[in-house]
């Protein structure tokens, strides 16, 4: 947007102790019109450290790299981006950046625009669930973490599991496969036990902040129905995936 550089340019200049700064950005998609609908804003609020990075999907603590100035230097002194990882190898280099002591500052302005669409590297959900992974391995591998960024891993790897469990045990399912569609199921429903059956497990991989998710009621409807799911496929497997194959053909 008009303004974008020289707003960022002048924050950046205006202290030579910033490594980077992130502007507010508004993420868009492309209607069946051809006009564009207005999805989401970010706007910068929360420092940028390595903790409120690894607790996840905030709108208020996010890097886009197209919405970010970062000095050269400091991109070299932290390595650049990870080859190694084809999704996710900006929110690694932002988390190495930050646990180095470099400084990451704010624009508040949203200059910024982003297109949201099926085909973004992004969407692919199971590349990225991998590669958040090995994020997290590598964040606790190089620094020396707060008990509050080792439990935003430890949650955001139990929903990681959950929901590539859930992937999964469909995929199982709908190839026939009904043992280890059970065990696939049955591991999202261990993690609704193990946790709290409010948070939203698709949600939940992309932030800690799980309070912040609950809905008002005792259980979320996904969680009572995978759990039904899971009794029907134990109690009568043959005849579950027969319903489930009679659905999809409908």
């Amino acid at each position: 947007m008009p303004g974008y550089l020289e707003s960022q340019l002048a924050i950046l200049g205006g202290d030579p102790r910033l490594a980077l700064v992130q502007d507010g950005m508004r993420t868009f998609e492309d209607g069946p019109d051809g006009r564009r609908k207005l999805l989401k804003e970010y706007v910068p609020r929360k420092p940028l450290t390595v903790e409120n990075l690894l607790a996840g999907y905030d709108p208020e603590v996010v890097i886009f790299p197209s919405a970010a100035v970062v000095r050269l230097e400091a991109l070299r002194s932290s390595g650049l981006f990870a080859e190694s990882l084809w999704v996710a190898e900006d929110l690694d280099l932002w988390i190495r950046l930050a646990g180095n002591g470099a400084k990451l500052g704010l624009n508040p302005a949203c200059l910024a625009l982003r297109r949201k669409h099926p085909e973004s590297l992004t969407a692919k959900g199971s590349a990225m669930l991998a590669c958040l992974g090995k994020v997290f391995d590598r964040a606790e591998s190089t620094f020396e973490l707060s008990p509050q960024a080792r439990e935003a891993i430890r949650r955001r790897r139990a929903a990681i599991q959950a929901l590539t469990d859930l992937v999964e045990g469909r995929r199982e399912l709908a190839a026939g496969r009904v043992e280890e569609a059970r065990r696939r199921l049955g591991g999202v429903c261990s993690f609704y036990k193990r946790f709290d059956p409010r948070v939203d497990v698709w949600s939940a991989y992309q932030s800690a902040n799980w309070e912040q998710m609950q809905s008002g009621g005792p259980a979320r409807p996904h969680a009572r129905k995978l759990s039904l799911a899971v009794w029907a496929l134990r109690v009568a497997p043959r005849l579950t995936e027969a319903a489930v194959k009679r659905r999809r053909s409908l």
